[in-house]
């Protein structure tokens, strides 16, 4: 089983929504959650069915040091091509594509960000 991962664009951008127009601060100066597969900052991969790949979502404050965000929960654009566990760990299940989309909460803002799994039934040597 193997899995190719490579550095692409990906049309999910990233998008901070901001919860409620209250005066008081909530959460500190944080940038927008940004989500990568382990061990490299790949946004997209292709894997061939069975194969298992991590999902890390980090956040960042303006100085560039590591924000808890709390829970973040993972969910599967096409849970019929790649599931993903609630701890990020996403499994090619069928020839598809799917995003894994991060959605994680700061006081009253929601940071959400995706990645893109390709799934084939075998990756061709290079």
């Amino acid at each position: 089983m193997r899995c190719r991962i490579g550095m692409v664009a990906v049309a999910a951008a990233d998008v901070v929504v901001a919860g409620c127009a209250s005066s008081s601060v909530t959460s500190p100066n944080v940038g927008p959650l940004f989500l990568h597969y382990e061990g490299t900052q790949a946004r997209a991969v292709e894997m061939e069915i069975g194969v298992t790949l991590r999902v890390v979502a980090e956040t960042r404050d303006a100085s560039g040091k590591p924000v808890a965000v709390g829970t973040v929960q993972y969910h599967s654009s096409k849970p019929e091509f790649v599931s993903v566990s609630a701890t990020g760990v996403v499994n090619a299940r069928a020839v598809g594509t799917a995003y894994v989309i991060a959605t994680a909460r700061l006081g009253v803002t929601t940071f959400r960000d995706s990645v893109r799994a390709t799934v084939a039934r075998s990756i061709g040597d290079d």
